[in-house]
């Protein structure tokens, strides 16, 4: 595309008229002496620059012999990383979950969420963040016995519950009933506390569990 380029042209945008009534374009009629809508040096002039507006945006230059700079210059705008259109979020930037000027695609969301299944998080399509993970309560010799756990990620803003369920204990009977306690929890982690609620049924071996948890 280029610029009208006519000897006639003017080398320069000439300022334009007071603004009319906006409307449309007819042909006229004849038979009750209505003209056709005249094309005004302004109304082509403002199409123009708004073709040519993009084809420069996109950082292309005005080519005579091409015509398909217009187009060239729509995809070029609207890819990723072309200054606007679709632009997917990063991995950092969906576990942040702060900004709103990028789409979520299935492949990045794919890419940003763990596959370790032992370890993990996903977030659902309402904001709330599921996470799990393993851990072990070391033996104290005692009734009573404590873990701390990490989450995988940190919640943004809070963890609303979490829980742990003990992965086939090495002597079922002898610590039955096991009671699992949540102490305390944070954003980052929380403190469990296993009780076999009988002092004559101390911990003798180390109690490997499985913890999860939910928040946002």
């Amino acid at each position: 595309m280029q610029r009208i380029d006519h000897v006639t042209a003017s080398p320069a945008l000439p300022p334009p008229a007071a603004p009319g009534t906006p409307g449309y374009f007819t042909g006229g009629d004849p038979l009750t002496a209505t003209p056709p809508t005249t094309v005004t040096p302004d109304w082509l002039n403002g199409f123009q620059e708004e073709l040519v507006n993009v084809i420069l945006a996109a950082g292309l230059t005005l080519d005579k012999t091409n015509n398909a700079q217009l187009l060239a210059a729509i995809i070029a705008i609207t890819s990723p990383g072309g200054g606007g259109g679709i632009v997917p979020a990063s991995a950092a930037e969906i576990l942040a979950g702060t900004i709103n000027n990028k789409v979520l695609t299935p492949k990045n969301l794919r890419d940003a969420m763990p596959r370790d299944y032992t370890a993990g998080w996903r977030q659902e399509a309402d904001g709330w963040l599921e996470q799990w993970g393993q851990s072990v309560a070391v033996s104290g010799g005692t009734s009573t016995t404590t873990a701390s756990i990490t989450f995988p990620i940190s919640f943004p803003v809070e963890c609303i519950d979490v829980y742990a369920v003990p992965l086939n204990p090495p002597q079922p009977f002898l610590w039955n009933p096991l009671t699992v306690l949540r102490t305390a929890v944070s954003q980052t982690g929380a403190t469990f506390l296993f009780d076999t609620t009988d002092a004559a049924k101390p911990f003798t071996q180390n109690v490997n569990f499985r913890f999860f948890a939910k928040g946002r």
